[in-house]
């Protein structure tokens, strides 16, 4: 296969909607945008993008994509620390704990 830049494959994997379509399916309930943005930022920086697009095409990249996607909204997950930890604080009183049980907690 012909090289390509990693903007070139980051643009044909936009012009086939996989990115979109997977995190419909995938995060339901996130901010699909802003994890679409995130997702094309990791892709772009991805150090063997070319080197995995010579040897499978998009299909291959559309599988680096999809397991980026599910670690990238995992619990321990920048996207899931980023999004859906700080919706949580937001709709659940953060507890304050007192001076007198700080002593019982360590």
């Amino acid at each position: 296969m012909k090289s390509k830049t990693p903007n070139e494959i980051v643009e044909e994997l936009i012009s086939t909607g996989f990115v979109k379509n997977y995190l419909r399916k995938r995060a339901i309930g996130w901010p699909i945008e802003d994890l679409e943005q995130d997702i094309y930022l990791i892709l772009l920086e991805y150090p063997l993008l070319n080197d995995l697009y010579q040897k499978g095409g998009i299909n291959k990249i559309r599988q680096v994509t999809s397991g980026v996607i599910i670690r990238h909204i995992s619990e321990k997950g920048k996207g899931w620390r980023n999004y859906k930890r700080e919706i949580q604080y937001t709709e659940n009183e953060i507890p304050e704990i007192g001076y007198e049980q700080k002593q019982n907690v360590y």
